[in-house]
């Protein structure tokens, strides 16, 4: 009895993109997004970070920019929507806080990426596409700004689908399972992502809810859909 309760509570609150909408871009909170694909371990001993950066990154940073045409915004899209782009951050923290951090090359050999559970391989630099090149060395500056100190010691790494496998691009809006590990850390990303989906309903107070959810977790009733 206890075991049917307990899978038909977990059934309430399962994600289903069936019914779920996905949120107009412009309306999407950059912070919330950034809370959903910036990952950092709890290592004492170690800076470490991982900052997915879907295809739904660059249309947010772009989407609000007067400047920026749709024909640019969809020119950089259609750049990255073959690849996973992520950028990655390790460092020793020595006894005074000073923090050493590992190279590119070092990184390289630890850091990994799985998409339906099938390894990604990184794509190595001399057999990157020139406009996705050209592209992260503008983003790394600015990137670094952002970070700080921390981020002067940033490293972009763009994976793609193993040959013969159909896989990618990767999709922030499926329920498709993404996993990313750095020797023993690791993140399995919960997918779909919440940041970009319409917020749902709540037929009894009306309250705007997680989009990945079917049902209100106070009363009990079925989310509706904006």
């Amino acid at each position: 009895m206890k075991k049917k309760l307990l899978i038909l509570f977990c059934s309430l609150f399962i994600y289903n993109m069936v019914f779920s909408q996905a949120k107009p871009i412009e309306k999407v909170s950059f912070d919330h997004f950034n809370t959903e694909t910036q990952f950092s371990s709890d290592d004492l001993d170690y800076m470490e970070m991982i900052w997915w950066l879907p295809t739904e990154f660059w249309k947010i940073i772009y989407a609000n920019d007067p400047t920026i045409s749709q024909e640019e915004i969809d020119e950089v899209v259609s750049v990255v929507d073959n690849y996973l782009i992520a950028i990655v951050i390790k460092g020793k923290i020595g006894a005074f806080g000073g923090v050493k951090y590992e190279s590119f090359e070092d990184l390289k050999s630890h850091i990994q990426v799985r998409y339906r559970s099938e390894l990604l391989s990184i794509v190595e630099k001399s057999t990157m596409d020139s406009d996705l090149q050209n592209l992260l060395s503008i983003m790394k500056p600015i990137m670094a700004n952002m970070l700080g100190n921390m981020g002067q010691n940033l490293h972009f790494f763009v994976f793609d689908n193993p040959k013969g496998k159909n896989l990618l691009p990767v999709n922030a809006l499926s329920n498709d399972a993404l996993n990313f590990s750095m020797d023993g850390y690791t993140v399995d990303v919960d997918l779909p992502l919440s940041s970009l989906l319409l917020e749902k309903v709540c037929p009894q107070d009306l309250a705007e809810l997680n989009g990945k959810w079917n049902y209100c977790p106070i009363h009990g009733k079925k989310l509706t859909n904006q």
